[in-house]
């Protein structure tokens, strides 16, 4: 397998599979409803939705990075790196299902790119692809364990209310 193969495969690893560093990301949101993807339990942190629509962006700049496309110049407006959530039910479903749908693009574009193009400049940054999908799943692991924390401090204040 080669190098970009097993980066791919790491990405997938992160986001479907079972990871090295825990709970994928689909492990993770199963079974959190939009009313609790929604909560900010923890003052100044963000939601576990918004969390996710941040991810869901940055999986589709890489994945348009690999096809060519240049990662707009940081910083970009705020409601472009962290869009709103809407708090409808289905709306929740629709951008969990699109958050793994980016990420597997972004697997099978990074898995055609090719050992060859790794050093090669992501258009619009100044960093090859190796760093881009390796910082990628790097950053997607990072807002996981956010996402964590306020998972557990949804669950503990649920706990807390019910006794």
């Amino acid at each position: 397998m080669n190098i970009t193969a097993r980066i791919a495969q790491q990405l997938h690893e992160t986001v479907q599979g079972h990871g090295f560093h825990g709970q994928s990301l689909r492990e993770l949101l199963e079974g959190v409803t939009a009313a609790q993807a929604i909560t900010k339990p923890i003052p100044g942190s963000h939601s576990i939705w918004e969390t996710l629509l941040h991810i869901h962006v940055w999986l589709e700049l890489c994945a348009d990075a690999c096809a060519g496309d240049p990662i707009p110049p940081w910083p970009f407006e705020i409601e472009k790196d962290w869009p709103p959530p809407s708090g409808n039910e289905a709306d929740w479903k629709r951008d969990v299902e699109a958050t793994y749908a980016s990420a597997e693009r972004l697997r099978q574009a990074f898995a055609k790119l090719g050992d060859a193009r790794l050093e090669t400049l992501v258009p619009g940054r100044d960093y090859d692809f190796f760093l881009l999908l390796s910082g990628e799943i790097q950053h997607t692991i990072w807002h996981m364990g956010q996402m964590l924390v306020v998972k557990k401090a949804i669950s503990a204040q649920h706990s807390a209310f019910s006794q």
